[in-house]
């Protein structure tokens, strides 16, 4: 609530279906009603209830409350405003021709991503993404109490398996799996698939699009071969391509690039692909294995850009500024051949440290100048933050 009113920027809030933004909307309107703010000086209006143009909806609004919105301090809050088609530019001259006004914008993840919303609103915007719930947050709307990490590992130990096929606010306390996976294929993943795209983008393919998105949920961590895929779907590759920004925009999934030192040689190599949220992958495909699922958790967790591979050795991913290699790996102990290719980057790179996620308990291990720190999976779920 700071930044919507402490500055004249434009609060754009983006996110995944079901995460909360529409939740976070409400509490700052009902910030704005505990401050005095008359509710005639607040405008709320979702494009998922129907498309009406801004300008004509705002001419509306003054109608029906006899505010005149270009002279009276007003707070304007727009939900899923990307289904109106130039809706940035749109808002800029909003922004830019009355002074007044306050503007909350809000929708799914391709708001952040749109190059002509990136091109109008520069300067002009805060962005704030809401993602699913972190395992402490989980934990915390389960039991009805504060949760610490220390404290409360028998809480967190029975709730951990829900938390991964249900990280979202509203189903956190639904014990059946069958209207978990409901729940989450018909109102996230097709309502993406089916809706969101089709309505903010041009020229979609909905066949091609539904194929490819059961393909990643199915088969998290998959290499992209942009050729191969291209002509087993019978599409060519700008098409292809196309949709795989769609996915991408859309928060459905996530590109790992290949790390090359130079940029120009990282953009040639193959990218792998993983769901945005584990749970996606649970709701399309209940067996998927349990290692796809752990490297799912953690790309999400650390936002993870970049994977790592030289013929047959491969690091799952890569942080950078500082570099710091992580290997996912959904067992108990670590052996000496589970650390092998860690070991051989560290000495490659010249670096001192890496990181290994793994389902057992904090140490670390020390070979030659190198320290490789076990962090049990659990621990980096909480609340992620980077290995000290």
């Amino acid at each position: 609530s700071r930044t919507l009113f402490g500055y004249r920027q434009i609060l754009m809030i983006c996110g995944l279906r079901r995460v909360g933004k529409t939740t976070v909307v409400y509490q700052l309107v009902e910030e704005l009603l505990k401050r005095g703010v008359d509710p005639k000086h607040i405008l709320y209006f979702s494009f998922d209830e129907g498309k009406i143009g801004i300008m004509n909806l705002l001419e509306e609004y003054a109608r029906i409350t006899q505010v005149d919105w270009r002279k009276e301090t007003c707070y304007v809050f727009f939900d899923e405003i990307q289904k109106i088609p130039g809706w940035s530019a749109t808002i800029k001259l909003l922004y830019d021709s009355v002074p007044s006004i306050r503007l909350c914008v809000s929708g799914s993840a391709s708001l952040a991503l749109e190059t002509s919303a990136i091109k109008d609103l520069a300067g002009r915007h805060f962005s704030e993404t809401i993602g699913p719930l972190t395992l402490q947050e989980f934990a915390e709307l389960y039991f009805g109490k504060d949760i610490s990490l220390r404290l409360h590992q028998q809480e967190l130990k029975r709730v951990f398996d829900s938390y991964i096929q249900r990280p979202f606010p509203e189903i956190v306390r639904w014990n059946d799996p069958l209207k978990v996976r409901q729940y989450l294929r018909e109102l996230v993943v097709e309502k993406i698939v089916r809706a969101d795209i089709p309505d903010t983008f041009k020229k979609v393919n909905s066949q091609l699009l539904s194929a490819l998105s059961d393909m990643f949920l199915g088969n998290a961590g998959m290499t992209l071969d942009l050729t191969a895929l291209a002509r087993e779907q019978g599409v060519n590759k700008a098409t292809l391509a196309r949709h795989l920004r769609f996915l991408e925009a859309s928060g459905l999934i996530t590109m790992v690039k290949n790390y090359r030192p130079s940029i120009r040689a990282e953009s040639r190599k193959m990218k792998k692909i993983y769901p945005s949220v584990a749970a996606l992958s649970f709701c399309m495909h209940p067996g998927i294995d349990k290692g796809q699922i752990a490297e799912t958790l953690v790309c999400s967790a650390m936002r993870a850009g970049r994977y790592w591979r030289k013929g047959e050795k491969e690091v799952d991913f890569l942080l950078t500024d500082p570099l710091l290699p992580v290997e996912v790996k959904a067992k108990d102990t670590i052996s000496a051949q589970d650390i092998k290719t860690m070991l051989y980057f560290l000495r490659t790179y010249k670096i001192k440290k890496g990181v290994v996620v793994y389902t057992g308990p904090e140490q670390a291990i020390r070979r030659a100048g190198k320290t490789i720190l076990l962090v049990p999976l659990q621990k980096l779920l909480f609340d992620f933050h980077m290995p000290a």
